[in-house]
């Protein structure tokens, strides 16, 4: 049976190849994602009905938004350079859906943290390519919760790594006086897309192999 190949160094090589090739980009659009998602739930007891709604306008836009980033940057690892910054509103045409998974993600995960912590975890892994299978394979936000969950199943201990990995980048480029931020949001973001697309590989040769199986 094929296996993706989810070590760290497999998935950074790619991930930094894709940030030098297109940083102006890659930077811009992960502040775009980075920012958006940053200020929901930033109201305080002085929040005007303004600040309010609009904090309530991000929180519906952050799927359809995240669904374009994820697609977007997949593109770029592809080596797809038609990729613009406008591809980062493609996920508005699937909202529905995108704004599902977000929803059901979060809830998820609340849920899963609010039993001893471990559970939130586990979805949260289980549960996060569902913005690009939404994106990719047209499905809609339960049917994308269910292909996630079979696409991780198997990587989640690797996937936990993973997330760790992340956050040490994140805290290496808060030392760097923070700019290192933009290099190490980018990258890190890469890196689990690329992740991804090793899951979908494996998962993609699997199924030739069954098939060729039974011919």
């Amino acid at each position: 049976m094929p296996y993706a190949n989810l070590q760290i160094t497999h998935l950074l090589g790619p991930a930094w190849e894709t940030f030098k090739r297109r940083p102006g980009l890659v930077i811009a659009m992960w502040i775009s994602c980075a920012f958006l998602e940053a200020s929901v739930g930033t109201e305080t007891a002085e929040t005007s009905v303004f600040d309010a709604l609009l904090g309530l306008a991000i929180f519906f836009a952050s799927g359809p938004l995240q669904g374009g980033y994820d697609l977007a940057m997949v593109r770029l690892l592809r080596g797809d350079d038609t990729v613009t910054f406008t591809d980062l509103f493609a996920g508005f045409s699937k909202f529905e859906h995108l704004f599902l998974v977000l929803l059901l993600v979060v809830v998820g995960t609340v849920l899963g943290v609010i039993l001893l912590v471990i559970p939130g975890i586990v979805f949260a892994l289980a549960s996060w390519p569902a913005y690009l299978l939404v994106m990719e394979d047209d499905l809609n936000a339960i049917d994308a919760l269910k292909a996630s969950w079979k696409l991780t199943d198997g990587y989640r201990l690797q996937l936990f790594f993973v997330a760790l990995v992340s956050l040490a980048l994140l805290f290496a480029g808060l030392l760097a006086l923070g700019f290192g931020l933009f290099v190490a949001g980018p990258l890190a973001q890469l890196m689990w897309l690329r992740a991804y697309e090793e899951m979908r590989a494996a998962k993609s040769d699997d199924a030739m192999a069954q098939a060729a199986s039974l011919a």
